[in-house]
């Protein structure tokens, strides 16, 4: 097994200093699982002990797969970078110096980040579950570098004549509930002229920031950026996109085993859970569960289960325990065995209580010999 040895830069290795950048910029939008990578990464850098890469999946119950991905997510941000070998292995990872004022966007200021070794070897492990979702925002270095955007005079005057940009105006007012400042107008303009996004998107784009009540104009155009980048192009990709990083998504692969990736229609069933059911998380974790016991990974099993609970109106565990109990006195009710009827005897009367005599041929004619003597 492959170990590093990472070189202690503090004279206090039982703390581990957590830049203000990273809570302020960058934990709040970022997967749960991918801040815990950054973090222990971040803690390794204070001591001496030796890590492998099939030990921090191990750690952090994900895969190793998974902790490819979340190196992929920080050097888009452009917290780290990492190196790799002519057989995909990671050989290195460096992480960014948040204490400066700016984001590296050469080699040469790369070369001042701190430098950690990590190979990737050893076997995978379930996929780990995340929360929250990201929108998708880019702050990379290259796009630090270019920002702030300018939006001049003659850009907005060149869209005076476009139909659509008087409703866009219109309706972010009515979203925001105040009237749009300069910045708000500016960005708004820049993602429909710039960027290309339809109104559609626009819109559903302002939608989802303000439910997360991310309103700076900043943070919104970093979010529109990272969806270009990504190529979203309509509304559909964007419910793909989101739904994809949300909490439901990795309790799904979570519980079904699966490295991290979903069908079309698989996503199409997510979506209807989260979207349109507005299903926690928590009971699509307990759906899936549920169905993979009993028929395996199957989504159409799994949202069978989910539809029901939705018609009842559960949200909650405590929901699902009421229809659990519900349904089992159901069942015991359905098959408890049927008691015996026992028929009461009827009641008797004086001719069912006479009894009868056997009389002698004797006693018949001494019988018969006194009823002549009468006549």
């Amino acid at each position: 097994m492959c170990t590093i040895g990472l070189i202690s830069k503090s004279n206090r290795p039982t703390m581990t200093a957590v830049p203000n950048r990273f809570i302020d910029e960058f934990m709040a939008d970022a997967n749960g699982t991918y801040v815990k990578v950054y973090l222990y990464l971040l803690r390794h850098l204070d001591d001496r002990s030796e890590l492998s890469v099939s030990g921090i999946a191990e750690l952090l119950d994900c895969t190793e797969k998974f902790l490819r991905k979340a190196l992929d997510y920080w050097t888009k941000q452009g917290l780290l970078e990492y190196t790799v070998s002519d057989d995909g292995t990671v050989e290195s990872i460096n992480l960014v110096d948040l204490s400066g004022g700016s984001l590296p966007a050469s080699e040469d200021t790369r070369r001042t980040m701190s430098d950690s070794s990590l190979p990737v070897s050893g076997n995978t492990r379930k996929t780990a579950s995340g929360s929250g979702t990201t929108l998708g925002v880019r702050t990379s270095a290259s796009e630090k570098k270019s920002a702030p955007r300018d939006v001049t005079r003659v850009d907005i005057d060149s869209m005076s004549d476009d139909e659509n940009v008087p409703f866009l105006l219109s309706t972010l007012e009515q979203y925001f509930a105040r009237p749009l400042s300069r910045e708000d107008t500016e960005t708004a303009l820049y993602i429909y002229g710039t960027l290309g996004f339809s109104c559609e998107l626009l819109l559903f784009l302002y939608e989802k920031c303000i439910e997360k009540k991310k309103t700076s104009p900043k943070y919104i155009e970093k979010v529109a950026i990272g969806w270009h980048e990504d190529g979203i192009a309509s509304v559909e990709d964007a419910e793909n996109y989101l739904v994809t990083r949300g909490e439901a998504f990795f309790a799904v692969c979570d519980e079904f085993g699966l490295e991290g990736s979903l069908g079309a229609s698989q996503v199409r069933y997510l979506r209807t859970w989260v979207n349109e059911w507005h299903m926690p998380a928590s009971l699509i974790r307990e759906a899936c569960s549920r169905a993979m016991l009993r028929k395996g990974a199957n989504f159409q099993y799994a949202n069978s289960i989910l539809k029901d609970w939705h018609t009842a109106g559960a949200t909650t565990d405590a929901d699902i325990a009421r229809i659990d109990q519900a349904h089992k006195q159901a069942e015991d009710e359905k098959h408890k065995p049927k008691a015996t009827t026992r028929t009461a005897p009827a009641k008797a009367n004086r001719f069912e209580n006479f009894t009868q005599r056997d009389y002698s041929p004797e006693a018949m004619a001494e019988i018969e010999k006194r009823m002549r003597a009468k006549k």
